[in-house]
């Protein structure tokens, strides 16, 4: 009797940990660019940021998000390269998106970011290898294929951060958001650059 329920526990215990790693692979994850240009010069927290989709996605519950579809958020953290003693730090949180007319709550992290168009093989330097800027890389849900179906997502955009001198943190800070953190520099982001951004 002991040794059913142990071996009951023990499969009831990984059919969770299969659960929770589908439920994280199947995290929807939209591409866009920035609409609005934010820059740590002067950004301030609160500051809006608004970003609309590259390509086509959908929501967990399989609702479409056609492309053009717009999504906002805010800063909730921010660092300009002279208050920070060169580097710079910028936090945004996404927690809107219009789909065809209709404003649903999500809640949206960044976990890829570089320029519309590089290399579908990044420069090393931007990971580390020569350089004294090493981008880390945070999961496999960023990287230049659709975890989906593995298509490659046509856009060129690598896992962690491409932009040059700018890296993307693995954890959440105090506010519970992904950093992008400049190294001697300050964060630009406009329409030339594009976003990974999983809803979670």
């Amino acid at each position: 009797m002991k040794r059913s329920l142990l071996i009951l526990t023990h499969a009831t215990l990984l059919a969770v940990i299969a659960a929770m790693s589908h439920a994280q692979s199947a995290a929807p994850v939209l591409v866009a660019k920035f609409v609005v240009t934010l820059n740590t010069k002067s950004a301030k927290a609160g500051d809006a940021v608004v970003a609309m989709t590259e390509k086509p996605a959908k929501m967990a519950d399989g609702r479409a998000i056609p492309k053009g579809s717009l999504i906002s958020g805010k800063v909730v953290a921010v660092k300009s390269k002279s208050a920070g003693n060169g580097n710079s730090i910028l936090a945004i949180m996404f927690d809107h998106i219009e789909v065809k007319g209709t404003r649903l709550p999500i809640e949206g992290q960044i976990v890829a970011i570089g320029p519309r168009s590089i290399p579908d093989t990044p420069d090393n330097s931007y990971i580390g290898i020569g350089n004294s800027t090493p981008t880390l890389v945070i999961d496999p849900v960023s990287s230049t294929t659709d975890n989906r179906d593995g298509n490659h997502d046509g856009l060129g955009i690598a896992a962690g951060s491409t932009l040059p001198g700018v890296t993307v943190t693995l954890h959440l800070n105090e506010a519970g958001a992904i950093e992008l953190n400049g190294y001697k520099r300050d964060i630009k982001l406009g329409s030339t650059v594009l976003v990974k951004v999983r809803l979670n």
